[in-house]
């Protein structure tokens, strides 16, 4: 809310401690967490005080991020030099779900992980992709997944798609 912002910003807010956090070397980077697209977190990103900004993004939610229009958070937080993190990269389980009950058979021929993780870490926005893991296989996909060019576009193709053409 508004108000929640105003406090951040007041003296002896949240942001005041963060920034004394930072001037006395416990943390390096200032950063917030926005679950979607508001005012709120337009309005943080416009006092040029972070560094880093955590986002829903992923294949279901892709708001904050519109290529043809050049426009969403993610842009925003780009043009401020923010390095943007995703939070919910693979969906949390629920496009997975969804294509269970429409195709059960769906995961013996589609690595929907790899698929998922390769869709956000083809954006040319993001820095830093969040995964959970629960097991060590989870976790080995995780990495088979980031280092697979698969499914990957190529950020030289969309620069040249969205931003070249002026879409």
């Amino acid at each position: 809310t508004d108000e929640q912002v105003s406090n951040i910003h007041k003296p002896g807010g949240a942001l005041a401690g963060m920034q004394r956090a930072r001037d006395e070397g416990l943390v390096r980077f200032l950063g917030f967490t926005t679950e979607g697209v508001n005012g709120q977190a337009s309005q943080l990103l416009q006092t040029d005080a972070f560094d880093v900004i955590q986002l829903c993004y992923n294949l279901i939610h892709q708001h904050p991020y519109d290529p043809s229009r050049q426009a969403g958070l993610m842009f925003d937080a780009a043009d401020r030099g923010l390095g943007i993190i995703t939070m919910r990269s693979l969906t949390s389980g629920t496009f997975q779900r969804w294509l269970r009950m429409l195709d059960p058979g769906f995961e013996e021929r589609v690595d929907l992980h790899r698929a998922l993780l390769s869709f956000v870490l083809a954006n040319p926005l993001v820095s830093v992709a969040l995964v959970g893991m629960r097991t060590p296989a989870e976790a080995e996909a995780n990495v088979a997944a980031s280092l697979d060019d698969t499914y990957r576009l190529d950020p030289d193709v969309l620069h040249e798609r969205y931003v070249d053409q002026g879409r």
